[in-house]
């Protein structure tokens, strides 16, 4: 329930001159806006939500300023309109405002003579409290918005991360605040959040401010990555935790961009299969354990449906994604849904969206053999790929935070900040060298040797031991094969601030091919200054272990 207004003293009612009023319909913000909301800061912020069809709706702007009482005038009143569609959907905008700036927002139904209105007068002899036609949110917070999502390490909670204790005493703050969007798998588009009118029961997504009590539970990447953008901007920030583990990238995808894909082709066809089951009684819908069936969140689109188009097309600042677990076993899909998931997000909020990601960290038990293959180590090329297909996108490179024997390493303050630093570099200007992990820019193949060139973001190389403490000087991972594709590990070292120069062991005359950190749990030693690690890579573009699987 939204709160009631403490404002003391407040404007009249609208009275139109020897006219009764007309009745006033009800109307529905979306559930993204409330109390204690974060507002994008410095663009026209859309608000958007429902009413009755052909209905018209006055949003109002009030600005709050710091040591004044509080209050709706005319004089701080700033009001925009929108008409309702034929389906009784609305949108309008308002801003920009500054970052800082605090809010009360009043969404009202105006059923006659909208060019008097005014909500500071409509409410001057009224308790200002919600009603059916109209709705007030307070202490709205511009900042910058921030959306987090992807499987269970998105997810994972900042009480069971590494220090989470600590960190949870520590989370307190009135500029930084959180939303969770309830888990929802559903084949249609929505426009409420599970729970929110016309989904049942009453929902208990609300935004919170930053409290040790609000903190326990949320999205642990998502809270470091907001805390570091905070401390290092000064903007109040507002984060939105929508994520559900051991999801594919696919269930966040709107079908209509599936349908336009080479490799999802397949994937659709099975589901259009499991469906049908479903429908004849031959499969358990939805059940996370049995068979799939419609209602099951690794359906394509479905969370798509149900978590992310509730939200559209509420501004943001940009999109954390921690995911690709599930795709592993189709990295060579994943080449193409991934990307395309990023351009069908921007297609629906309306925004070029700064998209970061965290490339998956090291994990399963360390296999000498080369030639072992490995679908995390094609996956995490997938990722790396779309650092090149997509403009406004960057990428937090975890191999040195993983752990062999547990999928959800604990190290998730390592993984906030990195994508922090990714975003304060695009998104903010505020770039510095060695934010970025030196990423494979090009190969000299010479014979027994081959002379690797990276793009360390202006800083220089380190080679690091196997405890990443540094002066090491050889680097491990690397592997070379010759024209016969058979891999062995070879030597490598620092040959200048961007260069590694690696040599063939006896057995292979010339090397035709080289890859750095190609398994699911490498060992790795090339770093640059800051501590990032290097990105994994390969030269050839030999055939995949996951090549078909669609």
């Amino acid at each position: 329930m939204l709160r009631p207004l403490a404002l003391g003293s407040l404007c009249p009612a609208l009275l139109l001159a020897g006219l009764a009023a007309p009745a006033a319909a009800e109307v529905t913000p979306a559930p993204i806006f409330g109390d204690s909301m974060v507002l994008q800061a410095g663009v026209k912020a859309p608000v958007f939500g429902a009413t009755e069809p052909g209905g018209t709706v006055a949003v109002s702007a009030f600005v709050v300023e710091s040591g004044k009482a509080e209050g709706l005038e005319k004089t701080n009143e700033a009001i925009v309109f929108a008409t309702a569609d034929e389906a009784g959907r609305w949108q309008t905008e308002v801003g920009p405002f500054k970052s800082g700036t605090t809010l009360t927002l009043v969404v009202a139904d105006v059923p006659d003579v909208k060019e008097d209105y005014s909500a500071a007068s409509a409410l001057k002899d009224e308790a200002a409290a919600d009603t059916a036609d109209r709705k007030i949110y307070t202490d709205v917070l511009v900042g910058d918005v921030w959306l987090c999502s992807g499987q269970s390490n998105m997810e994972w909670p900042l009480n069971n991360t590494l220090d989470g204790a600590r960190d949870v005493q520590a989370a307190k703050s009135d500029e930084i605040r959180l939303f969770t969007v309830p888990k929802n798998s559903v084949r249609e588009p929505q426009t409420t959040l599970k729970g929110q009118p016309g989904q049942g029961e009453p929902s208990a997504a609300q935004w919170v401010k930053l409290s040790p009590e609000a903190a326990a539970n949320f999205s642990a990447v998502g809270y470091h990555f907001g805390q570091t953008i905070h401390h290092a901007t000064g903007n109040p920030v507002g984060l939105i935790d929508s994520s559900w583990g051991g999801t594919p990238s696919e269930a966040w995808t709107r079908t209509e961009t599936l349908e336009t894909l080479e490799t999802a082709g397949p994937l659709l066809e099975r589901w259009e299969k499991y469906d049908a089951e479903a429908k004849a009684g031959q499969a358990s819908d939805g059940n996370w354990n049995g068979k799939y069936g419609p209602t099951h969140p690794h359906h394509p689109a479905n969370l798509n449906n149900g978590m992310i188009a509730p939200l559209v097309p509420f501004a943001l600042k940009g999109a954390i994604w921690y995911q690709g677990e599930t795709n592993a076993g189709r990295a060579e899909q994943y080449d193409e849904i991934f990307p395309a998931m990023i351009e069908d997000w921007r297609e629906q909020f309306g925004q070029n969206l700064p998209f970061f990601w965290v490339q998956l960290a090291n994990y399963m038990d360390y296999k000498e053999d080369p030639n072992a293959g490995s679908e995390w180590a094609e996956l995490r090329e997938a990722q790396d790929k779309t650092l090149d297909e997509l403009p406004d996108v960057g990428q937090a490179v975890i191999l040195d935070t993983g752990e062999a024997k547990d999928i959800h390493p604990r190290n998730k303050k390592d993984v906030g900040e990195r994508l922090a630093l990714a975003a304060l570099e695009t998104v903010y200007d505020m770039d510095e060298p060695g934010q970025l992990s030196p990423r494979f820019k090009e190969a000299k193949l010479n014979g027994k040797t081959a002379t690797i060139t990276f793009d360390t973001d202006g800083d220089a190389l380190q080679i690091r031991r196997d405890d990443y403490s540094a002066d090491a000087t050889e680097a491990l991972g690397f592997a070379v094969a010759g024209p016969d594709k058979k891999f062995v590990r070879a030597r490598a070292e620092l040959t200048g601030p961007n260069t590694v120069t690696v040599t063939a062991p006896e057995g292979v005359s010339k090397i035709a091919a080289v890859r750095y950190a190609w398994s699911d749990n490498p060992k790795i030693t090339l770093f640059n200054t800051r501590g990032l690690p290097a990105a994994p890579f390969r030269t050839d573009d030999w055939p995949r272990v996951t090549a078909g699987r669609y």
